[in-house]
C-alpha cells in the first residue's frame, strides 16, 4: 500500500484464538460486547522504506521494521498476565559517486571539438601523415606511471556507506497490552500496569538489546588491471539480562583488498601460461566487552586476518587451470578481569596452503563404430585435483607465568574429483580424499580414506 508516492507502507495482524469453549464465543455489533473465543497469541509488523532520488552523483535508501508478538494464554501465563517480545530497526544505505561529480565539474571536451582559446581562432594546419617505415615512438613507462596517478581521483569507485539501529525487547507481566505506538516501535515505555508494580515475587525477569552499525567501502583502479578495495566498519552494543547491563563495541580497520588481474609473466615461463593473476586481503579488528554501569572493559579481542596472503591464479596454454592460495590468521584475546583465574591472554595461529587444478575437456566429434560409421554425440570431462596443508596452534599466558600449549594441530589433504558424461543419458564421476591430521600435542593421528564412483544412465 502506498498513501504517499514512493513510500510503500506494509502492515499485518495475526491472532490465533482458542474457540473450543462455546461460552467463550459472542457475537453482537458492539465490539466491546462482541467476543471470539480465548486469545492465545497475537503478532504484527510493519515496514516501510523510501528511496530518494535527489542528486545523479548520491544515491539513498531509508528502511523502517518492527516486530511485535504476545502470549496473552491464560494457561501459559498466571494472573491474566501476558507476555511479549518486540524489535524495531532502521536504517540508511547509499553511495557518494565521485568520479561521476568530478567529471561533471570538470568537462571533458568532446571528441573531435577543437580546443581554442576564441572562436575566431582558425583550423591548425594539418601535419603530415607518416610514411610507412617511419619508426614510430615508443612508450614512455615512467610517463604511463605517472600519467596513471595523475587519474587517480578520476578512477575512484563509488563510495559506500550504510547505517542501522535495531531494538529488542522482552517483556514479562504486563497486565494489558500496550499502544499501537509502542508495538510498531515508536516508544519503549508500554505505560501499562504489570504484576511488578504491585508484587515484584510474581514477576520475571526481562531483556533489552541495542545494536548500532557503519560502514563505509571504497576503491580506485589503477592502471587498468589493478583493482584495490578500502572499508572501515563499526559496531556497538548493549545487552540487558539478569546479570546486569553489559556493552560490546568493534572496529574492523583498515580493511583492504588488492585484484591484479594482469600480472606479467616472466620470460621462462610465458611458454607455459598465458594469464596470471594475483589477489590479496588484509583485515584488522579489535573487539571489546564489559561491564555497562561501570564502563570497564573486561574482555579485548584483537585480529589480524590475511585471507588470502598470497593467491595466484594461472591459465596454462594447455587448457588447465591452478590456483594457490596462502591464508594466514593471527587472534588475541585477552580477559582484563582479576579474580578467579587471573587476567589471561589467548593468541591462536592459523596457516594454511592450498593448491588446486582444474581441466576441461570437450569432444563433439563422437566416435566411430565398425558397420555402423560415425557416432556424433557430446561428450564432456572434468577433472579437478585439491592438496592443502593446514596448522593451527592455541597457546594461552597467565598473569605471572609463561604461556602453555593449549592445543596444537597440523592437517595434510590431497582430494582429486572428476565428473565424465557421454551423452545426455550417461553420466559419471569418481571422488577420492586421503587426509591425515596429527595433534601435536598429544601425539595423536587420523587418517581419512575415501573413495567413491558413481554412474547415472537414463532411459
Amino acid at each position: 500500500m502506498d498513501l504517499l508516492k514512493g513510500i510503500p507502507l506494509s502492515y499485518t495482524y495475526r491472532s490465533t484464538r482458542d474457540l473450543r469453549n462455546n461460552a467463550d464465543i459472542r457475537f453482537s455489533l458492539n465490539p466491546k460486547k462482541a467476543k471470539f473465543g480465548i486469545e492465545t497469541s497475537m503478532g504484527e509488523t510493519f515496514s516501510t522504506s523510501y528511496s530518494p532520488n535527489w542528486f545523479k552523483f548520491l544515491t539513498q535508501s531509508f528502511s523502517y521494521r518492527a516486530g511485535y508478538n504476545e502470549n496473552p494464554d491464560p494457561k501459559q501465563n498466571i494472573g491474566g498476565t501476558r507476555r511479549l517480545t518486540n524489535n524495531s530497526s532502521y536504517g540508511i544505505n547509499g553511495s557518494f559517486n565521485f568520479t561521476f561529480l568530478l567529471n561533471k565539474l570538470l568537462p571533458q571536451p568532446k571528441a573531435g571539438q577543437p580546443v581554442a582559446s576564441d572562436t575566431t581562432q582558425k583550423e591548425a594546419p594539418k601535419k603530415d601523415t607518416p610514411q610507412k617505415g617511419t619508426p614510430q615512438k615508443k612508450s614512455n613507462p615512467i610517463g604511463g606511471f605517472f600519467k596513471g596517478i595523475i587519474s587517480i581521483p578520476k578512477n575512484i569507485n563509488p563510495i559506500s556507506y550504510s547505517y542501522s539501529k535495531d531494538r529488542n525487547f522482552s517483556r514479562n507481566g504486563l497486565l494489558e497490552r500496550p499502544s499501537l505506538w509502542y508495538r510498531l516501535g515508536f516508544q519503549t515505555q508500554t505505560d501499562v500496569p504489570r504484576i511488578s508494580d504491585i508484587n515484584p515475587i510474581q514477576s520475571t525477569s526481562e531483556g533489552s538489546s541495542m545494536n548500532e552499525r557503519f560502514g563505509l567501502k571504497s576503491g580506485v583502479s589503477l592502471f587498468g588491471s589493478i583493482n584495490t578495495s578500502f572499508g572501515y566498519s563499526s559496531a556497538k552494543g548493549i545487552t540487558q539480562g539478569t546479570g546486569g547491563p553489559r556493552f560490546r563495541r568493534g572496529v574492523n580497520y583498515p580493511e583492504f583488498g588488492l585484484q591484479w588481474s594482469k600480472v606479467k609473466i616472466p620470460f621462462l615461463l610465458n611458454k607455459f601460461f598465458s594469464n596470471a593473476s594475483y589477489q590479496f586481503r588484509y583485515e584488522h579488528s579489535i573487539e571489546e566487552s564489559g561491564n555497562q554501569r561501570t564502563k570497564e572493559v573486561e574482555d579485548r579481542k584483537t585480529s589480524n586476518n590475511f585471507s588470502p596472503l598470497a593467491g595466484i591464479a594461472l591459465n596454462w596454454k594447455n587448457g588447465i587451470t591452478s590456483s594457490i592460495r596462502v591464508d594466514k590468521s593471527k587472534t588475541e584475546g585477552k580477559a582484563l578481569r582479576s579474580g578467579v583465574g587471573g587476567r589471561t591472554t589467548t593468541v591462536t595461529e592459523n596457516k594454511g596452503v592450498a593448491v588446486t587444478s582444474n581441466y576441461s575437456f570437450s569432444s563433439p566429434k563422437g566416435i566411430t563404430i565398425p558397420l555402423l560409421g560415425r557416432l556424433k554425440f557430446q561428450s564432456n570431462l572434468n577433472v579437478s585435483f585439491d592438496v592443502s596443508w593446514r596448522t593451527s596452534i592455541t597457546r594461552r599466558e597467565t598473569e605471572g607465568l609463561g604461556f602453555s600449549t593449549l592445543s596444537s594441530s597440523s592437517e595434510f589433504s590431497v582430494s582429486p574429483r572428476g565428473s565424465y558424461n557421454f551423452s545426455s543419458q550417461i553420466n559419471g564421476g569418481f571422488q577420492a580424499r586421503w587426509s591425515d591430521r596429527q595433534d601435536r600435542k598429544t601425539g595423536y593421528k587420523t587418517h581419512y580414506r575415501e573413495l567413491g564412483i558413481w554412474a547415472e544412465i537414463r532411459f
